[in-house]
């Protein structure tokens, strides 16, 4: 019986190890993909963190321009807003001048050119330099006021030179 329990026995063991043979093989195969799946998974998400990283940087550059774009307009403003302010206060200074009053006579002799003859000429609304003139639905204003915003929006390229 004993040759029967070892031939048993022998037959055991190597069925046992054909066995831990064929899990250890088992093993590497699932190991080795294990290790490919995490290789594809970091270099996904290495590519997703470099496209995430492009858009946050892209991001940044356009808010970065805006603000200078910003900063820009603003800067252009407060210069217009002088010039305007400085031409506004000669204006004003010339208004109490000798020639205020010939220069409201000759915007008066404009005035009825274009309007007609019968046209009312009136001094500005608040006073100030030059004329308004009415004639039936018609009016024309020639208030210094009027005359320099329409002389600094007819300057608009040469102003616009200026920023470039």
């Amino acid at each position: 019986m004993r040759p029967v329990i070892d031939a048993f026995a022998s037959e055991a063991q190597r069925h046992a190890e054909r066995i831990l043979a064929d899990a250890d093989a088992n093993a590497d195969t699932v190991l080795e993909e294990a290790r490919r799946q995490a290789e594809r998974l970091l270099a996904a998400s290495r590519a997703d963190g470099a496209a995430a990283a492009r858009r946050l940087a892209a991001a940044i550059v356009a808010d970065a321009r805006r603000e200078a774009r910003r900063e820009v307009l603003s800067a252009q403003r407060l210069v217009y807003e002088d010039v305007r302010a400085q031409a506004k206060a000669h204006l004003d200074a010339l208004a109490h001048s000798t020639e205020a009053a010939s220069l409201a006579e000759r915007l008066g002799v404009v005035a009825r050119r274009r309007l007609g003859d019968d046209a009312v000429v009136e001094p500005p609304e608040g006073g100030g330099l030059g004329v308004v003139a009415r004639r039936g639905a018609r009016r024309l204003d020639l208030s210094a006021n009027a005359l320099l915003e329409h002389q600094i929006a007819s300057m608009g390229s040469e102003i616009t030179a200026l920023w470039s």
